[in-house]
């Protein structure tokens, strides 16, 4: 349960000592101090505390009484059918609001606003704590079942790829391992499965987190030339770098994937981007004695 507080600042010492029942209660609360200065920045601080939650707690003071945030808060939680409760000290001054206060629930001390929020709790218990409890449960459900999805896609499960595609589950989202769905499917060499995650919507150039490579990147890196030809033919970006500043075409080279790297030169990858070692396409193959792909780079040139 949330509490918004809206506290006078002449009774902060009282809220102090609230504290500790809002803890032993598991209430959660946010507490606002809002001054007789009813200016925008004034309400705009109003608003936040309305937002927070739908369970106001008002400690005013007396001169609070004729304030314009006390008025606008009570209007705004009356308006909007929120649960609104006072804390007021035994100052006769607030029996001349007695009309008004015997509108909510009233308390003067600990032990009474306890109670109050002890009737108020089992209602929020019965209705509010079992959607939130729904709504966790849906979540968590949803997580474990994209999380299938993964790994019908990580198997190449074409039949279970087609069944969470008709249930709509999101084909840009990463499996727990933080990889894509495309980058899964690119790096086991699934091309029938790739193909369907793009016709589905799947994003040719987004990056899994994991290493900040896309689809072609992992393929390079694996030299699956099939999957690596047809996602440059849809449009994947060739200069991408991941988190070691390696483009798709280092992948290859880095990895001995000649195949592969033949494909992204004659794409027009750049064989001198360098990663964050310092070293480019030209420089692993030379290092790797790979001839034939230099004098492809030599040919690309010119």
């Amino acid at each position: 349960m949330k509490i918004t507080i809206f506290c006078s600042l002449e009774r902060k010492q009282v809220l102090l000592e609230l504290i500790p029942l809002f803890e032993d209660m598991f209430i959660e609360s946010h507490a606002y101090f809002p001054t007789n200065e009813w200016n925008y920045s004034a309400v705009q601080e109003v608003l936040k505390g309305l937002e927070y939650s739908d369970h106001y707690l008002i400690i005013p003071d007396t001169h609070d009484l004729k304030s314009q945030w006390l008025a606008f808060v009570m209007g705004f939680g009356g308006y909007n059918h929120k649960q609104i409760f006072m804390n007021i000290t035994k100052d006769p001054e607030f029996m001349k609001f007695k009309d008004l206060l015997n509108m909510y629930p009233i308390s003067t001390n600990k032990e009474e606003l306890k109670e109050t929020l002890e009737i108020i709790i089992p209602v929020w218990d019965k209705d509010s704590r079992a959607r939130i409890a729904r709504k966790a449960l849906e979540k968590s459900l949803n997580e474990h079942a994209f999380e299938g999805f993964a790994m019908a896609v990580e198997k190449g499960d074409r039949f279970m790829v087609g069944v969470y595609l008709e249930a709509d589950f999101d084909v840009n989202k990463e499996s727990l391992k933080n990889v894509t769905l495309l980058g899964l499917a690119a790096r086991n060499g699934y091309l029938g499965i790739l193909k369907i995650l793009v016709n589905a919507g799947a994003n040719i150039n987004q990056v899994s987190s994991d290493r900040n490579n896309t689809a072609l990147m992992d393929a390079a890196s694996e030299g699956h030339t099939e999957i690596i030809t047809y996602l440059i033919d849809n449009g994947a970006e060739l200069e991408i770098i991941s988190k070691s500043g390696q483009t798709a075409l280092v992948l290859s080279v880095g990895n001995k994937q000649i195949d592969a790297a033949k494909i992204l030169l004659k794409a027009g990858s750049n064989p001198e981007t360098k990663d964050f070692l310092g070293f480019s396409a030209r420089k692993y193959a030379q290092l790797h004695e790979m001839n034939e792909l230099l004098t492809l780079m030599h040919t690309t040139e010119e």
